[in-house]
């Protein structure tokens, strides 16, 4: 009878955590020499810079609310309302974070009574977009999506124990946390098929400079 990996098998069973799942990984794909995989688990670990575009499993839904002041009330906890062109930039949250840090806020989401968490926008520019008349917004979050960094970790465990599957079915068991890709070739057909799996795009193909074509980021959390 086949035996599984244990890698595959800790993670399912959460014994161990996508962060120690991630390096694993980056340890068994040492050898596939490819940069467009090595930044994507080298982004996963220690968080998205500025200037890279986050995978649409890193986009949180999100509504805008806060205090607006009027000449006779204060509303609170408010849900602004902004022109559609904005609202559909500005409901949305990037995750930018490490695993550790997502893991960390997932937590967090699990302790809280609302089970989502805020983030602050700047109140100048709300202002200036609020469709708000004869008044003032003093204060804005974007709340979260329910859940929304939990989300997130679950989807990334989702992708490795596809990536697992498909390392195992395609080399064998991987508990010596090492695989002989033997040719170049099979370097190219593994990355195409993993790439499918972190961006769930069918028409993902290797480019030239080992860049992703037709690869769809920063759309809404699925």
């Amino acid at each position: 009878m086949k035996k599984r990996s244990k890698i595959l098998i800790d993670l399912i069973n959460d014994e161990i955590d996508v962060k120690k799942a991630f390096q694993l990984l980056s340890l068994l794909l040492e050898d596939l020499d490819n940069k467009e995989i090595e930044n994507w688990l080298n982004y996963e670990l220690n968080g998205y810079p500025k200037d890279i575009d986050v995978p649409k499993y890193r986009v949180i839904n999100a509504s805008i609310i806060g205090t607006v002041k009027t000449y006779t009330m204060i509303i609170s906890k408010y849900e602004i309302p902004v022109p559609l062109e904005d609202k559909e930039k500005l409901c949305k949250h990037e995750v930018r974070y490490s695993i550790a840090e997502i893991s960390q806020y997932a937590k967090a989401e699990e302790e809280s009574d609302m089970h989502c968490l805020l983030s602050p926008i700047d109140i100048g520019y709300i202002n200036s977009v609020a469709l708000i008349n004869d008044a003032e917004v003093t204060h804005a979050n974007l709340q979260l999506s329910m859940y929304g960094y939990t989300n997130v970790l679950h989807l990334l465990k989702d992708k490795l124990i596809d990536i697992f599957k498909k390392l195992e079915k395609q080399y064998g068991n991987l508990d010596e946390y090492y695989i002989d890709f033997k040719s170049n070739q099979a370097k190219k057909d593994t990355t195409k098929e993993l790439l499918q799996i972190i961006y769930n795009d069918n028409s993902v193909k290797i480019g030239s400079n080992n860049k992703i074509d037709k690869s769809k980021v920063g759309n809404s959390n699925e």
